[in-house]
């Protein structure tokens, strides 16, 4: 007996580690993993500012506003076809 052996074998009482093999977790763990990954993603995504868009239908005063904030224009064309 090789000593990677008997260290393996008093550690895990079953031999040898299988390096080449990859790690089988049970269902319910990868299920609790992912569960756990929605939830820390979802608190991440929180903000405590609310934000609101102003939208200007006026395109003079739209243009006015624009250039006293030294801001670009966006356009959005919208149509139910």
């Amino acid at each position: 007996m090789t000593g990677v052996s008997r260290v393996s074998e008093s550690l895990h009482g079953r031999g040898r580690i299988d390096v080449g093999r990859p790690l089988r977790l049970p269902r319910a763990a990868l299920v609790l993993l992912a569960v756990a990954l929605v939830l820390v993603g979802a608190v991440g995504c929180r903000s405590s500012v609310e934000t609101k868009v102003n939208f200007l239908r006026d395109w003079e005063a739209a243009k006015d506003q624009a250039a006293s904030d030294n801001k670009p224009i966006m356009i959005n064309f919208y149509t139910d076809t």
